[in-house]
């Protein structure tokens, strides 16, 4: 690889890294010193949406208080039941944090802005606040 196209790699690279730094006034920035738990936890603190993208199944099992049940493979189908504002913060969350990744990009291409991958539920739970 030549030296020029390693500057414009680097520099694509860099820019990536910046765009994903910035935030509008309503969203929760993500910071290394905070885990992704935290952030959730705080987001949910201040009224995020909480969506368990799990199975039925997995969801009777347990949850977080509040959280509505979507599985992550019908979130675009059932968006209706998501906030109008698509800046609102939405907490997604699964067992691992796979599904709520695929989640969160389903509601990224349908043009919301704040969707939170909080991860696992145990996870959550332990971090619980």
């Amino acid at each position: 690889m030549s030296g020029s196209m390693r500057w414009v790699i680097g520099g694509m690279c860099v820019m990536a890294m910046l765009a994903r730094c910035s935030t509008t006034p309503h969203q929760v920035s993500e910071s290394p010193e905070r885990g992704v738990e935290q952030i959730a936890w705080e987001a949910i603190a201040k009224g995020a949406v909480v969506v368990d993208v799990r199975t039925d199944a997995e969801y009777q099992q347990g949850h977080l208080p509040g959280a509505v049940n979507i599985p992550h493979d019908q979130i675009a189908s059932r968006v209706a039941e998501l906030p109008s504002d698509k800046g609102q913060a939405i907490v997604l969350y699964c067992r691992s944090g796979r599904r709520s990744g695929i989640a969160k990009q389903s509601l990224e291409k349908l043009g919301f802005t704040n969707a939170i991958n909080a991860g696992g539920y145990d996870a959550l739970m332990l971090a619980r606040p």
